[in-house]
């Protein structure tokens, strides 16, 4: 094979060593691909490497098999990787030298196309660590890392930074690092830490450790067995069902179709804003608002990268008709803006309102758990519920939800009571419509004395029993 600069990646000019010491890979005097010696009798062919750019290296090298007793030439062909030669080596033999080198051209091109590539060298400094996990494109199971993932990472990562240092020895980094971080009176976000940020510290630190233990990094794995318990979840706050009324009523006339929007469909805040009339459906049935997973049009994306339907009650088509009265039946549905606006202003309008209504203060996205909190109070189902809001799973719905889903378990509990209080009721009325004991034989009806009882004689010879 010719030696040309085929890079396609831009790595260095690789390198062509033929067998006989030529720069073409072959000999001037090779025949069948064996070189010649001086008086044309058959020499034996020494190692040569085929490829070879300073990263990936292809090494074919001749052997003589002498099985049968006859010694058969034989082509040994090694690929593998500079510096990761046993974990990355690629090894096979062949009868003949052109099909060595076939071989080596396949491996050759896949390299050079992207099919395999080298493996990542691993780092050696904590700093690295974080920086190496947080500048990930992909989750473990394949799915896209959003952008809001990446500084949550970061941020609680930090407080190991501190701990351990930033030059700290991968290798060096023990459970003890994870612990003391725990136990650090730090401030995230500008807040205390509370036990919520605690939680999320240490499933920041398991994610990033489980990484580095997989991929051989770290020889164990440093925060398998440190747990916390951040106690009971504390619901965020939301609105009654009997706030509504009073909050809509203190609204602005767009805010007011936005937020009964959102109180009605439990909608994302972000959702709200990229919303747009093609997600109506009203083909079949009641219409439905069917979340997308991708909207190439806006560039939104869908938390969990799933389709969510949401059927439309009848207040919520309602709102949908002042929202075409308003801003138009053409590009989004709760603006007329070019492209999707700041959700700020929303949050300080939602706020105002509030205050304005002496209500329950809550932020943009209160009002989606004000949806979850009114549907879960009417008598849904929570799986049902979880659907309705795109959560991933019905566990995040268990817990952002618990209170309300307690109150559920008790008012369950007290109509069982009620329902065994009135089969009890039942049972007794039953038994009070019973008929009255009949008389015994020896008692006369209509008499207060009983009839005495007649003794009879036995006829046989018996003989009474004696004790």
């Amino acid at each position: 094979m010719q030696g040309g600069n085929d890079n396609k990646k831009g790595r260095p000019a690789l390198r062509v060593v033929s067998p006989a010491g030529g720069s073409d890979g072959r000999s001037s005097g090779a025949v069948g691909g064996q070189a010649l010696g001086e008086a044309g009798a058959p020499a034996l062919e020494r190692a040569y490497v085929y490829r070879d750019d300073g990263i990936y290296r292809i090494r074919i090298s001749p052997s003589r098999d002498k099985k049968r007793g006859r010694a058969r030439l034989r082509w040994h062909l090694d690929a593998y990787y500079a510096g990761h030669r046993e974990s990355t080596r690629t090894s096979t033999t062949f009868s003949r030298q052109e099909d060595a080198e076939a071989c080596g051209e396949q491996l050759w091109a896949d390299y050079v196309g992207g099919v395999h590539s080298a493996p990542e060298a691993p780092p050696r400094t904590l700093g690295e660590l974080i920086e190496r996990f947080t500048s990930r494109d992909r989750k473990k199971r394949g799915g896209a890392l959003s952008s809001k993932t990446k500084p949550s990472y970061l941020s609680h990562l930090g407080t190991l930074r501190r701990v351990a240092g930033s030059g700290c020895p991968v290798i060096h980094l023990t459970e003890a690092h994870v612990r003391a971080a725990l136990r650090e009176p730090h401030q995230i976000h500008g807040g205390p830490k509370s036990p919520a940020s605690i939680a999320s510290f240490l499933r920041a630190t398991k994610a990033m450790t489980v990484w580095a233990f997989r991929k051989g990094w770290l020889p164990v794995d440093i925060s398998a067995n440190v747990e916390f318990d951040p106690g009971p979840y504390q619901m965020r706050p939301f609105l009654q069902s009997g706030e509504f009324d009073s909050y809509l009523a203190a609204c602005s006339p767009s805010h007011r179709i936005r937020s009964g929007l959102l109180l009605e469909t439990g909608l994302r805040v972000t959702e709200a804003t990229h919303l747009r009339w093609s997600w109506i459906l009203r083909s079949v049935g009641r219409p439905t608002l069917q979340v997308p997973a991708q909207d190439t049009l806006s560039g939104f994306q869908a938390k969990g990268r799933r389709v969510r339907p949401v059927p439309l009650s009848e207040r919520a088509q309602a709102f949908l008709v002042e929202a075409a009265v308003m801003w138009g039946t053409t590009g989004f549905v709760l603006h007329n803006c070019k492209k999707p606006p700041l959700t700020g202003n929303w949050c300080r309008d939602t706020h105002l309102a509030c205050k304005k209504a002496g209500v329950t203060d809550v932020d943009t996205h209160g009002l989606r758990r004000s949806a979850g909190t009114k549907w879960l109070s009417a008598g849904l189902d929570i799986f049902m519920v979880s659907r309705l809001l795109g959560h991933q799973s019905v566990t995040t719905t268990e817990r952002a939800y618990a209170g309300i889903a307690d109150s559920r378990l008790t008012a369950a509990m007290d109509a069982i009571d009620a329902a065994s209080k009135e089969d009890a009721g039942r049972g007794s009325q039953r038994g009070s419509r019973t008929a009255p004991p009949t008389a015994p034989p020896n008692e006369k009806r209509g008499s207060g004395k009983p009839e005495p009882l007649e003794i009879v004689e036995p006829t046989s010879g018996l003989e009474p029993e004696t004790c």
